[in-house]
């Protein structure tokens, strides 16, 4: 993802590793039907990179979860999300 200077440094500002490690989030379970939602930190931004941390789950609970999620979605949509997922599998792939 070739983010500009200025998108990167305003969404690891407001979407800090200390932010997103201090989230209070709680999965809603009594939900029949609904979606995981996770916020994933990784060492770096190759393929094999472990995840760092967390955050999310079934149905997740928390305002302060769908502050940061919503503003990291809507500063990724900006960028063609969809293809950046493409080249991380194809790149994962060609790594096997």
């Amino acid at each position: 993802l070739q983010m500009t200077p200025e998108d990167y440094a305003e969404l690891a500002a407001f979407a800090s590793p200390e932010r997103i490690a201090s989230l209070r989030v709680r999965e809603d379970w009594d939900v029949c039907d609904g979606t995981s939602y996770t916020i994933t930190l990784y060492a770096d931004a190759k393929p094999d990179s472990v995840p760092l941390l967390t955050k999310g789950g079934y149905m997740p609970v928390g305002d302060e979860f769908w502050e940061v999620y919503s503003y990291i979605h809507a500063r990724l949509n900006l960028y063609d999300v969809h293809q950046l997922v493409e080249d991380w599998r194809q790149e994962a792939i060609a790594n096997e």
